[in-house]
């Protein structure tokens, strides 16, 4: 069965902009403004302990090499970690495992929702279902997935590109089907034969709408780091609701047969 592209993004820009979809959204950038808290609380544990271990340079960067804050006063000699706090780094790095958990729960409940047909409220039974299971097989499929697309990078790069357009679909089976991360692993590679081009053109494609629209983030965050991260953790919030609702509107436009048997020899 062919993938209808243009379907899968129009659906997924939809889907993101409804009432469950802008839930998600602010879901996802509040669970981003905490995650953010924990990620640069671990960053700045982690320079303190090495600081306290190595003793600071002269010039305040390694080498006496001085910062572009002093080369250029009042550009980028803001605090990289705005929005850490004295948090101690095994709590951080904790903190940060859970946060991982969290976050595949998130992703999971998302799916489901822009699985169903449902567009104005995120109905609890899709966020109490197995979740516990499903966020377990996701973490466990996720590792197995990235271990074999980056071993699969490191021989010749083509082989990597082909395992992650293989799983593309790995956490909707897990999420809608109630598959382990074994069965969703076959069923994944079971629903991309015969749409592994169009579901890597896909993923290129809303790749670049994310590098587009994350573009301003960059100045911001060499100008002025705290709103910087703020806006980054905003447009995160939206891009990431938006690839999860293109991959899932794909998977089921799949999965349902609402396109035309092909070739299915790729």
């Amino acid at each position: 069965m062919s993938l209808r592209i243009g379907a899968a993004l129009q659906e997924g820009f939809s889907r993101t902009f409804r009432r469950n979809g802008l839930v998600l959204v602010a879901v996802f950038v509040l669970f981003g403004l905490a995650n953010a808290v924990v990620s640069q609380s671990f960053t700045a544990a982690q320079t303190a302990l090495m600081a306290d271990g190595f003793g600071q340079m002269p010039g305040g960067q390694p080498g006496g090499a001085p910062g572009v804050g002093e080369l250029v006063p009042g550009v980028g000699s803001g605090d990289p970690t705005p929005l850490a706090l004295p948090i101690p780094l095994p709590v951080a790095g904790l903190l940060a495992l859970a946060f991982a958990f969290v976050a595949e729960g998130l992703r999971i409940v998302s799916i489901r929702v822009f699985a169903s047909d449902e567009t104005a409220v995120v109905p609890g039974e899709l966020v109490r279902r197995n979740i516990g299971v499903a966020v377990l097989n996701g973490v466990v499929a996720g590792i197995i997935v990235t271990i074999a697309v980056v071993l699969g990078l490191i021989a010749l790069i083509l082989p990597g590109i082909f395992l992650a357009v293989s799983f593309f679909f790995i956490r909707q089976a897990i999420a809608v089907e109630d598959e382990n991360f074994m069965g969703a692993l076959s069923r994944s590679w079971e629903l991309t034969k015969g749409n592994r081009f169009g579901l890597l053109g896909l993923a290129i494609i809303v790749w670049v709408i994310n590098l587009i629209v994350g573009i301003p983030t960059a100045g911001f965050l060499f100008l002025n780091p705290l709103a910087g991260t703020l806006l980054s953790v905003v447009i995160s919030g939206f891009t990431t609701v938006f690839g999860i609702a293109v991959a899932t509107r794909a998977f089921e436009q799949v999965r349902r047969g609402q396109a035309d048997p092909v070739d299915t020899s790729m």
